[in-house]
């Protein structure tokens, strides 16, 4: 048996765990969803509205909704490699950039939400 038969044999299964991975990145997303409009309110109410919030904060804020996108885009990349693809590299490349992109995203969100609260805490001692 050459590779590319191991490989379209293996699809299937393939497939079924990249997309079962890609529930990480779309935990986040909805993670995101849940908690930015919260936090908003608490920086408003607690630092005001002209308070100056990190800039990793001020994008998180703005632009919370595209988080949505990622999950979707590696959803459909994972079904064309392994469904289209001639062989596991985009498969593999798929993998490693949901696990490094989905860390690399929550401790952007770390800290997008928990410096202001640095702040917060600063205004508050005495």
């Amino acid at each position: 048996m050459s590779d590319k038969e191991i490989f379209v044999i293996r699809r299937t299964r393939l497939l079924t765990w990249l997309l079962a991975l890609q529930v990480l990145p779309l935990l986040l997303a909805m993670l995101t969803f849940y908690l930015v409009p919260k936090f908003e309110e608490i920086f408003k109410d607690f630092l005001g509205d002209d308070a100056q919030l990190p800039l990793i904060t001020l994008l998180l804020l703005r632009s919370y909704w595209l988080s949505l996108l990622v999950p979707l885009g590696l959803v459909l990349f994972s079904v064309w490699a392994c469904l289209k693809a001639k062989s596991p590299r985009p498969a593999m490349f798929i993998r490693i950039t949901t696990i490094f992109g989905s860390l690399l995203y929550s401790v952007i969100l770390f800290f997008a939400l928990f410096l202001p609260f640095f702040k917060l805490v600063n205004l508050l001692q005495p």
